[in-house]
């Protein structure tokens, strides 16, 4: 059962109400819907004139045998109406039959149907079926005025809910996204104080190194001064095992003053408040060769620097410390009394950065160790071949870092080892 509001009221429209409620019904699915469907509407077809019949006989007394129609042919208008077609033209023709035999004079009979009564029942015959005709049509056009009302009534109130739903998704949508944006905040704000305190933590630890390697070297030299004077001055009172003693102090006093150097370094390195200019490279390359020239007359060593060199952005006391470790490194590691160190230097570009090749005739380095002689006291050669404190090229590869760049080995065809620079053409962008 549909009620339709009427536009503007609170409460179902009367008309509209039996409007719907026959429209409900004259839709049936089924065969016993249908049947149920055919008896109703006959029915109330049959009722309606039943009823416009009663009404005739009750204002006969008022108007007599005058318009034996009256009532009865407005019924079959209203059945048409209401019921459809079918029961319209039977309420009409149970009207015209009806009203001639009980209203026509002599009621009661058929007598006297002359061409004058014949005439009249077929023009308020043919009068109403027209009027049956259009009130049916004019039902037919309810009922889907009806259809096109519930449809649009149906589809506001789908597109409300689907309004409401996107509003909802929406609002969900903006709570979710402020949740989040939220989440990011702190987020940032927990990693930037995490890092802070671990760069406050690195800096006091390269301080305290810093300060520990500084103190500890009076200590060693005074130890190595006595050790030296204990062999000198007071030789004759030592025997072979007593001199012996005191050489091995003085040898280690002397290696541990050279690996507190070295973290002392490392130390400056770190801290050293950084001054990056335009270098150009040949020069610095040249300078730190300049500074080897005496280990390389000792060993026949060659460093041949090749090609052209660009400037690059970068400090120059931390660039002249990255390549005398390199070059120190590429002399130092060759078979013993066997090989002349060879080094070849050349220059590439690699879009904002200069890549500097160092390539050596060394004893080469396995792959796997690529990253561990990058890290402070890790050194693969622990014989006195290849004396070292494990501190050069960590301390290269922070000073250039600190820089901007980046350090790293390949390997190399026929052994050797091949070490690369990446090193800032232009200052890097402010962020």
């Amino acid at each position: 059962m549909v009620y339709l509001k009427m536009r503007g009221c609170g409460q179902p429209h009367s008309s509209a109400f039996l409007q719907a409620l026959l429209h409900g019904f004259f839709r049936p699915h089924t065969a016993s819907g249908r049947l149920k469907n055919f008896l109703l509407r006959y029915g109330f077809a049959t009722l309606i004139i039943l009823v416009a019949l009663w009404v005739r006989f009750s204002i006969t007394p008022l108007i007599g045998n005058q318009s034996p129609f009256m009532v009865l042919a407005p019924a079959a208008l209203v059945a048409a109406g209401f019921a459809g077609l079918g029961p319209g033209i039977m309420a009409l023709v149970a009207a015209l039959i009806l009203g001639h035999y009980f209203f026509a004079p002599p009621p009661g009979s058929w007598s006297h149907l002359g061409p004058a009564e014949i005439s009249m029942i077929i023009t308020y015959g043919a009068t109403n079926l027209v009027a049956v005709f259009l009130f049916h049509f004019l039902r037919k056009s309810r009922f889907a005025a009806v259809e096109s009302a519930e449809r649009a009534l149906r589809r506001g109130e789908e597109l409300e809910r689907e309004i409401n739903d996107r509003k909802r998704v929406e609002a969900e949508l903006k709570i979710a996204r402020d949740k989040l944006n939220n989440y990011a905040t702190e987020l940032e704000e927990q990693v930037a104080l995490r890092t802070a305190a671990m760069q406050e933590s690195i800096r006091s630890l390269e301080s305290i190194l810093y300060h520990l390697a500084h103190d500890l070297r009076a200590p060693l030299r005074a130890m190595q001064g006595f050790a030296s004077l204990l062999a000198g001055s007071h030789a004759g009172q030592l025997d072979e095992a007593g001199k012996d003693c005191a050489d091995r102090v003085s040898n280690a006093a002397q290696q541990m003053d050279v690996l507190l150097q070295d973290l002392l370094e490392y130390g400056k390195v770190c801290s050293v408040q950084l001054a990056p200019v335009k270098i150009l490279l040949r020069p610095v390359l040249e300078m730190v060769v300049k500074r080897l020239s005496g280990h390389m007359e000792r060993t026949q060593a060659q460093i041949h620097i090749e090609g052209s060199f660009p400037a690059v952005w970068a400090d120059s006391t931390l660039l002249q410390q990255v390549f005398l470790n390199l070059l120190s490194n590429a002399l130092k590691f060759v078979v013993p009394s066997s090989t002349k160190p060879e080094v070849h230097i050349w220059a590439e570009h690699k879009g904002a950065y200069v890549r500097v090749w160092v390539e050596d005739n060394g004893i080469g380095i396995s792959p796997e160790h690529y990253e561990r002689i990058f890290r402070v006291f890790e050194r693969l050669h622990v014989n006195s071949s290849f004396p070292g404190t494990g501190i050069g090229l960590p301390s290269a590869k922070k000073a250039v870092e600190r820089m901007g760049g980046s350090l790293g080995v390949e390997p190399t065809e026929g052994g050797g080892s091949r070490f690369w620079v990446e090193l800032l053409v232009s200052p890097p962008p402010l962020s």
